[in-house]
């Protein structure tokens, strides 16, 4: 405890290309963590905890990095792939 990593956004696009993620394609930053972090955690812990963890005062900023309702419409996008498709092809 007491120890801090200093990281910054050309470690994080390394980190990811080192797992086989196009950088280029997706803007992703370090402040993504943040929104990946809180969908994940919104499931595990109690709001009120979550809502300290992030270091939010307010409970609805906390809900507004909340994406977890996204991740469900992307699994229904994913499903209709073809159907989309077709219509912009």
């Amino acid at each position: 405890l007491g120890k801090y990593i200093i990281i910054n956004n050309n470690d994080i696009k390394s980190i990811l290309q080192k797992n086989g993620i196009d950088t280029q394609a997706r803007n992703i930053t370090l402040h993504s963590l943040r929104y990946t972090y809180n969908t994940i955690m919104k499931s595990k812990i109690d709001n009120v905890d979550l809502r300290i963890m992030m270091g939010h005062v307010h409970a609805n900023m906390t809900e507004y990095y909340d994406k977890s309702k996204a991740l469900d419409h992307l699994e229904e996008l994913q499903r209709n792939k073809n159907i989309i498709d077709n219509i912009w092809n």
